[in-house]
């Protein structure tokens, strides 16, 4: 009985683990796969490894990344730009998505790029750009995906090449 009070007085006394530790790890990207599964005018449609765009007689999307070929553990900037581009005096929104086995900006597990045209209200073309810090979340398989909206899933596959201390 002792003994059982002794290590219950032992357990309850360590400090607790943080909950989202960042990962001691270096991430180095070994390949990119493009998936055109589902989309719309797949024809129509120009996919590179840091890109894809879209152009048909009422709109256009234009979908861009940066994505880094090495991950350290204090991390590394990613940049997404997406545009909209209305031809009809209408309304047209391009979306471009960062995901994958990776944090992103620390806490997120996704981040959203939103580009809205009006042309109705004078905005024919719209362009935004967001830059976030992506860093090893620990164990695996890390990958970082760009979804586009009706297009490619674009998804960049890492491999653990150092684990520092633990």
């Amino acid at each position: 009985m002792l003994v059982a009070l002794a290590l219950l007085a032992f357990v309850a006394g360590r400090p607790s683990e943080p909950a989202h530790a960042q990962a001691a790890e270096t991430l180095e990207l070994v390949n990119v796969e493009i998936d055109r599964t589902g989309m719309l005018f797949p024809e129509r449609w120009v996919i590179t490894e840091n890109s894809a765009s879209l152009d048909t007689p009422q709109y256009s999307h234009e979908h861009s990344w940066t994505i880094p070929r090495t991950i350290p553990p204090t991390g590394a900037q990613a940049t997404v730009t997406t545009t909209a581009t209305d031809k009809t005096g209408a309304r047209i929104s391009a979306v471009t998505t960062l995901f994958g086995y990776i944090n992103i900006d620390s806490t997120l597990t996704s981040a959203q790029v939103v580009a809205n045209a009006d042309a109705a209200a004078g905005q024919p073309t719209v362009t935004e750009t967001q830059t976030v810090t992506l860093t090893p979340r620990g164990g695996g398989p890390p990958f970082v995906t760009a979804r586009v909206q009706d297009g490619p899933d674009v998804k960049f596959n890492y491999r653990i090449v150092t684990t520092t201390g633990s």
